[in-house]
């Protein structure tokens, strides 16, 4: 019995799931408070078998467009495309609207969840970046994606 009630919960769960689709969001309004993002070594001589690794700090307002989503409940993702000259991992703080975290290129992270209120979604992010410089051979552009699932 017990075995029965998992297996349906699990297929109600795959089949809701299922339905879920992720729209992207217009997140042309947001501004990146610096040009380039300077890459520093973790470690001038990084010691015997310690990484050898590049990072860079950078802030940018995320402003999100979600006024066709007003009044309903949704998740709002961050998606970092796979890079060509990776891996990379960003970790960011937010400012309270959004959640903090952090991800790796080719990753897709829950940053908001909720009824929207507003227009328009806004918050600061402090971002650190950190790439192993063994990878990297070039200036490498970063861009992240914003995607809306109504829940």
């Amino acid at each position: 019995m017990n075995r029965c009630l998992t297996l349906l919960l699990c297929a109600i769960l795959s089949q809701h799931l299922a339905h879920a689709k992720a729209y992207p969001l217009d997140d042309s309004q947001s501004q990146l408070f610096s040009g380039s993002v300077p890459m520093q070594w973790e470690h001038f001589l990084p010691r015997r078998g310690q990484p050898d690794r590049l990072i860079g700090q950078f802030r940018v307002l995320v402003h999100l467009n979600v006024a066709a989503w007003q009044g309903r409940t949704v998740r709002i993702y961050q998606k970092l495309p796979s890079l060509s000259h990776g891996p990379f991992q960003v970790t960011w703080q937010s400012q309270g609207h959004l959640l903090s975290g952090t991800m790796h290129d080719g990753e897709r992270v829950l940053i908001w969840q909720g009824r929207i209120e507003r227009p328009s979604l806004e918050d600061t992010l402090q971002i650190q970046v950190i790439a192993d410089s063994n990878q990297l051979s070039r200036a490498q552009q970063m861009e992240f994606l914003y995607e809306i699932e109504p829940e």
